[in-house]
């Protein structure tokens, strides 16, 4: 099969959808298929015959994320790969753009909803958002625009069992597939270390409430119990500031990382923690599973879906919770490694040559 993808964030981008659409792209293409993708022009992008940037500019509040510029010469790119399937996997102006492509080439259309898009508008608006009319203006306005892009579709896919219940909630009439995020197997050991860590991965935002965190850790923090914030963004330095304010001492901001290094952190941590109340899957949840990490998180959409209260993790919903949570965790060892034999037991199910072959199944479905 051939497939385009289109999608409003890739490489060198690093985030969850960017990682599932490359271990879709990388696992696809073993099994003989041809992955075309669109994404916004970037420096230090990818260009060739796979990889088509579209022209775009900056976005002002995340100059990370740049909006594409769309033009008829996708229709006509697009049509001179004649992809059998088209596959928008997010929803702002490059999957509206999909969207429009695939009704006039007349291909079927897959659409992926991987981010809670109005709980990340509110961050754009700033201050605005917390007015009450505007919230809810706007929050009624993503909703009707998502209603129409996603109705649109031939077929949804979902990360989660819990977005799924929400986007028919919110009036989505197609099929709608739970299909999970994957994630690559292979052994992973434990690295011996001193101390307790405690780890964060994700992009530093204020979606992220990476604050929560902060403040749970800082009722918790002695010697010997350590902070570690990877990723960047553009949060980053409000973040720094704070733990300064607060007096935290055992910290460290990494900054992004190689994977290879990454995995060293993970195999060197004993909790992982996570205050997000926008996640649709938690791919970094996997990864903590990997390395027999336990979670505690808030029992946020997608979350609870991965995450399994006292089997694999901890839930917790205000800092204070999160702070007894961790306490428990760095007091209790037994429980700590009952959390970890159940985070490894977690992760055969995601594993990307399964959720690829059963996302190829699906295409296979469209094309019959």
């Amino acid at each position: 099969m051939r497939i385009a993808y289109f999608t409003d964030t890739y490489h060198p981008q690093i985030n969850g959808v960017v990682q599932a659409i490359s271990d879709f792209e990388v696992e696809l293409k073993k099994r003989g298929h041809e992955i075309f993708i669109f994404y916004p022009k970037t420096k230090g992008g990818i260009s060739d015959r796979y990889h088509i940037p579209v022209p775009s500019f900056t976005f002002p509040k995340y100059k990370e994320y740049r909006a594409p510029l769309m033009t008829l010469r996708l229709i006509s790119r697009t049509r001179k790969i004649n992809p059998d399937i088209i596959h928008v996997q997010t929803p702002a102006s490059i999957g509206f753009g999909g969207m429009l492509v695939a009704k006039a080439l007349e291909k079927p259309l897959v659409m992926h909803y991987h981010t809670l898009m109005p709980e990340y508008f509110s961050y754009f608006l700033g201050r605005f958002y917390k007015l009450k009319s505007v919230k809810s203006v706007s929050q009624r306005l993503i909703w009707k625009y998502t209603k129409f892009l996603y109705n649109k579709a031939d077929l949804i896919l979902v990360p989660s069992q819990s977005i799924k219940e929400l986007l028919l909630k919110r009036g989505i009439r197609k099929e709608i597939i739970v299909l999970p995020n994957p994630v690559k197997l292979s052994a992973h050991k434990k690295l011996s270390h001193k101390g307790i860590n405690i780890l964060h991965v994700g992009r530093l935002c204020k979606e992220k409430s990476i604050d929560v965190v902060l403040r749970a850790f800082k009722k918790i923090e002695r010697p010997g119990i350590n902070l570690i914030i990877t990723s960047d963004g553009p949060d980053r330095k409000r973040l720094e500031n704070l733990a300064k304010n607060l007096k935290i001492k055992n910290i460290k901001f990494t900054g992004y990382l190689p994977r290879h290094e990454l995995d060293k952190i993970y195999a060197t941590s004993d909790i992982f923690v996570s205050a997000s109340r926008t996640e649709t899957f938690g791919l970094v949840f996997i990864e903590a599973f990997k390395f027999g990490v336990p979670v505690v998180c808030f029992p946020a959409l997608g979350a609870k879906d991965v995450v399994q209260d006292r089997l694999n993790g901890l839930f917790a919903r205000t800092a204070d919770e999160m702070a007894e949570k961790i306490k428990t965790l760095i007091e209790d060892k037994n429980m700590r490694a009952k959390l970890s034999h159940g985070a490894k037991k977690s992760v055969p199910q995601y594993s990307v040559e399964k959720i690829t072959k059963d996302l190829e199944k699906i295409y296979s479905s469209l094309l019959k």
